[in-house]
């Protein structure tokens, strides 16, 4: 008998201070959009590849690759720097806030934990955007375009390592909860396994 699937995900954590001035930079918003669910400010994180529902056979397997992609990329600062939402027009479905950038560091270490994972999981293929999501609507909801222009007061911060995350949905729970499967550090072999 097979053991019931995994849903995981890899994820560069924030620090407090991030979430602390995304929870400030939102708080306005909540009576403004009073539609969306709000992200619980200690699962405010960047997901660089959604795996999916994974066999939990494949874990051992997928912890090597997740070494191998960590290792591929040095470490590397990035600040939260603004608001979006997806679809970019139209109603929208979720509001986020922008992670920094500008040289694609991000985005090559989500490619690099992509090309490690392609044939253990089927991921979908799309661009990757820096982002932290902070609300999601139940209905696509109308934004108004002022309001993703709420500046955010973020420092800097390094990223220097990513995580292999289980989410736990459903439950009493409001929101889902987040289970730390492994932590591999960037341009290192170093590995911690909860």
């Amino acid at each position: 008998m097979s053991r019931a699937a995994l849903r995981l995900f890899v994820a560069l954590d924030l620090p407090a201070s991030a979430r602390e001035a995304i929870v400030a930079a939102t708080s306005p918003l909540l009576l403004a959009l009073p539609d969306l669910r709000w992200t619980a400010p200690e699962n405010l994180h960047c997901t660089l590849v959604f795996l999916g529902d994974v066999d939990p056979d494949a874990v051992p397997v997928l912890r090597d690759r997740l070494a191998a992609a960590a290792v591929s990329v040095e470490p590397f600062e990035t600040r939260v720097d603004g608001f979006g939402r997806f679809p970019a027009r139209g109603a929208a479905r979720v509001v986020w806030a922008r992670l920094d950038d500008p040289l694609a560091t991000m985005g090559a270490l989500a490619g690099a934990v992509g090309r490690h994972t392609t044939d253990l999981v089927a991921t979908k293929d799309r661009p990757f955007t820096a982002h932290v999501t902070v609300a999601r609507a139940r209905r696509p909801v109308r934004i108004s375009p002022q309001l993703l222009e709420t500046p955010i007061d973020a420092r800097a911060f390094p990223v220097t390592e990513i995580t292999l995350y289980r989410s736990h949905l459903g439950g009493a729970r409001p929101h889902p909860r987040y289970e730390a499967l492994g932590t591999w550090g960037l341009g290192s072999r170093s590995v911690s396994v909860p």
